[in-house]
């Protein structure tokens, strides 16, 4: 169902409050916005991206997609009795209707972060469903290592991540991987340069807070 529409004007901030939490967003942004927070009020704040998290994070599985239009998971479905806070801003004279939606009842949250790795230092991710990055990775400068629960080690470069990302999703520019199915451990990235990461994650209901 629609839940609100955006005000128009770069910079402007809309925010639109739920006693509810849908397990999906959705909305048409022509110009991609620059912000979209959503706090669970009591619990803490569940998606915190910019225009890139918002775009990497938006075709998590997509295998179809329409033009821009945005998808953004926020639970494993309908979570009632929740004060829910959703602050977007825009990016320029446009005017999104922004919709909510469930498949089902829901028992987790669906956390989306931005991490910022810093150059020549190393940052470990665990416990992630999905992660991306906001820039190329570089095949030399970038060094990029996957260890799967199966005790495999792989070492991956940027040319062979954009590749790998078109095994489960309709993208062909992305440098993300999926661990929606947990066959990772954990990936570590030693970043030539100044990293943005953009992080989801699974919290199961119940268990202390986002």
């Amino acid at each position: 169902m629609k839940i609100g529409t955006l005000t128009t004007g770069v910079g402007v901030v809309t925010t639109i409050n739920l006693n509810y939490l849908p397990q999906y967003l959705q909305f048409l942004a022509t110009t991609q916005l620059t912000g979209l927070k959503v706090t669970v009020h009591g619990e803490g704040v569940l998606m915190d991206l910019d225009a890139d998290g918002i775009t990497a994070l938006s075709g998590v599985r997509r295998f179809g997609n329409v033009t821009n239009v945005m998808l953004m998971a926020l639970a494993d479905g309908f979570i009632a009795n929740k004060n829910v806070e959703l602050v977007f801003t825009n990016s320029a004279a446009q005017t999104p209707d922004v919709y909510g939606f469930s498949l089902q009842k829901g028992s987790a949250y669906v956390k989306s972060v931005r991490v910022k790795a810093f150059a020549n230092s190393q940052v470990t991710f665990e416990n992630f469903g999905f992660l991306g990055f906001q820039s190329t990775l570089s095949d030399t400068a970038d060094i990029l290592t996957i260890r799967f629960v199966d005790g495999h080690i792989q070492q991956i470069t940027g040319t062979e991540l954009k590749m790998l990302c078109t095994l489960f999703m309709n993208e062909t520019d992305g440098f993300v991987i999926d661990n929606v199915e947990g066959e990772i451990d954990e990936v570590t990235l030693v970043a030539g340069a100044d990293r943005l990461a953009y992080v989801l994650s699974y919290v199961a209901l119940g268990s202390g807070g986002i």
